[in-house]
């Protein structure tokens, strides 16, 4: 079963011209961003944005964005959450029944096969920030699509003046003050290649005979690791303080999980080396299940506590910063 991950994000919006001035979202020139968005999603349900994507080989990948079957507007509360799809056309293939070992559809150029994602929007009252959580499924998902799919909108539909940034919520300076409130329980190592041992992941000289087979490493302080300390030189920050990345000491690992606790909660974070640059929250084990959907429900309730938590760590560590 792949894992189902939140990412979060906020949405905040500028003039094109000026790139440090930025709109109180329910004060938009006397417009309010909640109608923009509902318009957009709206306008996407009718008629999916296609984005071209790539060209490989003089081959046109596009990615599609459209609503999904569930979409619930709360104007009271300012959120929306559901589903979006995406997928990607271009290229010609064909589906099989793998059991029967019979071919069941032909894909054209023109075809997708489309993704159910998971998302949520808050736009508070006088705020310049929204809050947008997505659903990920491992290297799988939609923050740069659904960024460029509103921009398509607002530059087609009299919006043309504004310019949409996406941004990441869970700043590094965050994920350092988790680690400092916070017990980290483990670390999970992620990699092709079989550790001989334990004390393999500590050595400079780790081996690098290759396999097939995808292993994990879970690395706990019963093993007599500093898993805190292990955790903080795994990461480091960039310049702008809005992206994390894996050292090199961690190149053969492929991804990387770790799970904290704190204020009688846990939780587990989990980061792919080569599509992300924050950790993502592993919510697969909360959720509960529609059939063989996540259910939306359940996806609602977990991302209102996250942005409670996240705005509370961000707060709290902003006044941190000031009082140092």
């Amino acid at each position: 079963m792949a894992k189902i991950l939140l990412s979060t994000y906020t949405i905040s919006l500028r003039p094109k011209k000026k790139k440090d001035e930025y709109y109180i979202l329910n004060n938009i020139n006397g417009l309010d961003f909640y109608n923009i968005i509902k318009d957009f999603i709206e306008a996407i349900e009718r008629n999916p944005i296609t984005l071209l994507h790539s060209v490989e080989k003089k081959t046109k990948i596009s990615l599609t964005l459209r609503l999904g079957d569930e979409y619930h507007p709360l104007s009271t509360q300012r959120i929306f959450y559901g589903r979006f799809e995406s997928g990607a056309s271009g290229r010609k293939g064909t589906i099989s029944d793998i059991h029967a070992n019979e071919d069941v559809f032909s894909m054209q150029e023109n075809h997708a096969r489309m993704h159910p994602l998971f998302f949520y929007i808050s736009i508070p009252k006088g705020s310049k920030k929204a809050y947008l959580i997505l659903q990920r499924e491992s290297n799988f998902g939609i923050k740069k699509l659904f960024e460029k799919s509103l921009r398509y909108y607002l530059n087609n539909s009299g919006y043309d003046e504004f310019l949409p940034e996406v941004d990441n919520f869970l700043l590094p300076s965050a994920i350092q003050a988790l680690l400092e409130h916070g017990k980290v329980n483990s670390v999970t190592l992620f990699r092709k290649e079989i550790p001989h041992e334990i004390d393999d992941l500590m050595d400079n000289n780790w081996k690098k005979d290759e396999y097939t087979l995808k292993t994990k490493t879970v690395i706990t302080d019963k093993h007599g690791v500093p898993i805190k300390g292990l955790l903080e030189k795994i990461f480091y920050r960039n310049f702008k303080d809005k992206e994390l990345e894996l050292n090199g000491s961690t190149e053969q690992y492929e991804d990387i999980s770790f799970t904290l606790s704190g204020d009688d909660k846990q939780k587990t974070y989990y980061m792919n080396r080569q599509s992300r640059s924050l950790p993502d929250w592993d919510v697969t084990d909360k959720i509960k299940w529609d059939g063989y959907m996540p259910s939306v429900d359940s996806l609602k309730q977990l991302a209102e506590d996250e942005i409670k938590e996240m705005v509370e760590l961000v707060n709290r560590n902003r006044h941190v910063a000031t009082e140092n």
